[in-house]
């Protein structure tokens, strides 16, 4: 019997339960596709030669350990759900059965939506996985084909972890039902509390902004100290003092008004309206953050620390912005329905505003953190494209040839030491192998004169190629080649050298002198082709390397000996890992021998550790991301979907009243993109301001290695997923909303 009635529960509830299964679908479709990733089955049905085990290993536990934040979610949806039925449970215990006997059904009732939820979530997640494997196979530049599968090692995983929290919150509910009084159930419908008086996190934040506040007003004495003589109106600009000043005084300001408040509290002997003190916070927080980002922005005399320094202040000030501005909003809503005579009364208003701040006043705090979780959620999508890109980028820029062995002179290095240019030990390793080389080449770099290179020093100064070898590197590369006078050198870059820095460089070294001959520079002198990253010296900061004619480099002193080598046909991991041991195992043999350092790369191994950290950073931040959308828009849902309960009657009495339908719905949307609305507008702002400064941190990343359009583009894509997302949710709530409050 309770069986039938539990199952009765469930069809009769199930628009209750809308949000709590689509929320779940999302979650158990996603958990399912990352975790497939690490199946066993997952390799074998894939075409790609590289090995995935370092992704596997490294994708697992923090899947898991993301996943685990949805407890959280699981358990607020459940204490919703329990609120909405306490009447329902009430009339049940009242008609004679046993509070157990309720509290049973509800969790059988709970367990089959979450079944339903687990179920369909692997079908979808299923889907996700093949479109996951797609991105991942592009990632490899292997071709790949979509199909269903179902792999079972993760389907069981799924179903235990999602079950197991299932079961562990049920009983959770099962003790909490059982202990409740029947006079509470019948009122908890009716129960809204103001946590505002009893609040005691925003008076701890004031305390904390308070002394970052005024570390700061002594960091801006020191920055005082150095600059006050050069900032003075008219020497400088007026925005360049302005800023200046504001930073240092505005601080000053909050600090001073939270120490007045203090000593008014003491002196009449209660504690003052903490509401008004923070509206007055929040206007002095924004002008902080204005003028901090007048510094961050680039302020002529302000070097990078104390931009940075600047940065950091601001992302503290916005984070207290946030919370600071919900719980003043309610402050000011009553203001503005106490002064504002002729707005309050237009149309539906009176009732719009009514119906927030009866919400604001006991969901502050919530409304906070959803701000800063969307934030948080927007970060990551802001981060992602940036970091696997740079990854990937950085990679194309390393991973350029089959085989690179790179050797040059360390602090140990005589001048009878350096290194000799003998590879003979690679082609006679290659050759037992079975190893066919299409194009291989030994290349040398020489110092500029003799002078240059100084026994016992680590550092390595710029240093030269050779014309034919610097073509044959570009040739192996697949890039054209270039030519130079007898009179003339020019320049290969480094991928993170700036314009800026190529300028300064090529200002100072108009000419460079090589055995007595001056040289000029070449038409060409900004070649920044992908070359790897063997062609620099790795124990120094030079980024660059000097291109010369053949003919002066037969008297010059060779400081550093490469080679590199394609072979005739594609290399799989297991092949390139049996070379890199062998090579290595004789590199150790040589080494003993020589007094240079020796480093040996070859691209398939490289490229597949490379996109395997890369692919995990892309596919973690982005469940991350996704994870906490989820979280943020299924909270805001439910507590609309509370309003439609708990204010049922207040849109039945305006409805009898003679508002229209049409207004009704009016209210409903106004009320829910407020709602909906606030947390991310904050949210969206915040980003824009903190992202901005990031994307101009790794402007050379963005544009050397990732390239404007493909961040661009990747940022479009993930602000499509945030709009599908909030469109879904929105959606749904606005239906379950009309239909709970019964307009039709």
């Amino acid at each position: 019997m309770y069986a039938k009635l539990a199952l009765r529960n469930a069809r009769k509830s199930m628009k209750d339960y809308l949000i709590y299964i689509v929320t779940l679908m999302i979650c158990v479709g996603l958990f399912y596709s990352f975790m497939s990733i690490s199946s066993r089955y997952y390799v074998s049905s894939l075409p790609v030669e590289y090995d995935l085990k370092l992704l596997q290993n490294l994708m697992r536990y923090p899947v898991i350990g993301i996943t685990a934040v949805l407890i959280f979610l699981v358990k607020y949806v459940n204490n919703y759900i329990l609120r909405r039925k306490q009447k329902e449970f009430a009339i049940q215990t009242l008609l004679g059965m046993e509070q157990k006997s309720v509290a049973f059904l509800f969790f059988v009732e709970t367990l089959i939506m979450g079944l339903i939820s687990i179920v369909i979530g692997i079908i979808l997640g299923a889907f996700f996985s093949q479109v996951l494997t797609s991105n991942i196979m592009s990632f490899f530049e292997e071709e790949y084909h979509m199909y269903f599968s179902l792999f079972p090692d993760t389907v069981l995983i799924t179903v235990i972890g999602f079950c197991a929290v299932f079961i562990l919150i049920g009983f959770l509910n099962i003790r909490k039902i059982r202990k409740m009084k029947i006079v509470d159930m019948l009122r908890a419908n009716k129960e809204l509390q103001d946590d505002m008086k009893k609040e005691f996190l925003m008076p701890f934040m004031i305390l904390v902004m308070t002394a970052i506040s005024i570390n700061k007003v002594m960091d801006g004495l020191l920055l005082y100290k150095q600059y006050k003589d050069v900032m003075i109106l008219g020497s400088r600009g007026f925005m360049d003092v302005v800023s200046f000043y504001g930073n240092l005084i505005l601080p000053l300001f909050f600090a001073g008004t939270v120490a007045m408040y203090l000593i008014l509290c003491i002196i009449k002997r209660k504690l003052l309206s903490i509401q008004k003190l923070i509206i007055i916070l929040t206007g002095f927080t924004i002008l902080i953050i204005a003028f901090a980002l007048m510094i961050v922005a680039g302020h002529p005399l302000m070097d990078r620390t104390t931009t940075n320094g600047a940065y950091m202040y601001v992302m503290i000030y916005l984070v207290f912005f946030m919370f600071a501005v919900f719980y003043s909003l309610s402050t000011l809503m009553q203001i503005f329905k106490t002064k504002s005579k002729r707005w309050k009364y237009k149309g539906n208003t009176l009732f719009i505003v009514g119906q927030i701040n009866a919400r604001l006043t006991s969901n502050t705090r919530t409304m906070s953190i959803l701000a800063g979780t969307i934030l948080l959620a927007i970060t990551t999508f802001i981060v992602d494209p940036i970091l696997s890109g740079w990854a990937m980028g950085y990679l194309k820029e390393r991973a350029v040839y089959d085989i690179q062995i790179a050797t040059e002179g360390n602090s140990k290095t005589t001048l009878n030491t350096l290194p000799d240019g003998d590879f003979t030990y690679v082609e006679e390793t290659l050759e037992e192998m079975g190893i066919v080389l299409k194009d291989s080449l030994k290349v040398e770099f020489y110092y500029l004169n003799d002078k240059e290179f100084v026994e016992g020093s680590f550092e390595q100064p710029i240093m030269a190629i050779s014309l034919s070898d610097y073509n044959h590197l570009r040739a192996m590369a697949g890039s054209t080649q270039i030519d130079l006078k007898e009179n003339e050198f020019s320049l290969q870059w480094h991928y993170s050298v700036t314009e800026e820095e190529i300028e300064k460089y090529l200002k100072e070294n108009k000419t460079i002198t090589i055995n007595n001959e001056n040289l000029v520079q070449a038409n060409e002198i900004r070649h920044r082709e992908k070359l790897g990253e063997a062609i620099y010296s790795f124990s120094s900061d030079t980024s660059v390397v000097i291109i010369i004619p053949d003919i002066l480099c037969k008297s010059l002193l060779i400081g550093k000996c490469n080679y590199y080598g394609n072979a005739m046909s594609k290399m799989s991991y297991e092949t390139a890992q049996e070379i890199n041991a062998a090579l290595n195992q004789k590199i150790e043999q040589i080494s003993k021998d020589h007094q240079y350092y020796t480093e040996l790369r070859m691209r398939t191994k490289q490229r597949n550790e490379g996109i395997s950290v890369a692919l995990l950073t892309k596919l973690l931040l982005f469940y991350g991301g996704i994870v906490l959308f989820v979280i943020s828009f299924t909270v805001l849902s439910l507590h609309q979907l509370a309003d439609s309960s708990d204010f049922k009657h207040r849109f039945q009495i305006i409805k009898k009243m003679g508002v229209s339908d049409t207004s009704i719905n009016g209210i409903i949307l106004s009320q829910m993109g407020i709602w909906f609305g606030l947390p991310i507008l904050f949210a969206g702002i915040s980003a824009i301001i903190t992202g901005r400064f990031y994307m101009k941190w790794t402007e050379v990343i963005i544009n050397t290695l990732i390239g404007s359009k493909e961040f661009y583009d990747a940022l479009f894509k993930m602000m499509m997923i945030i709009i599908v997302l909030f469109v879904s949710y929105f959606v749904s709530t606005w239906v379950l909303f009309k239909k709970n409050i019964e307009l039709y």
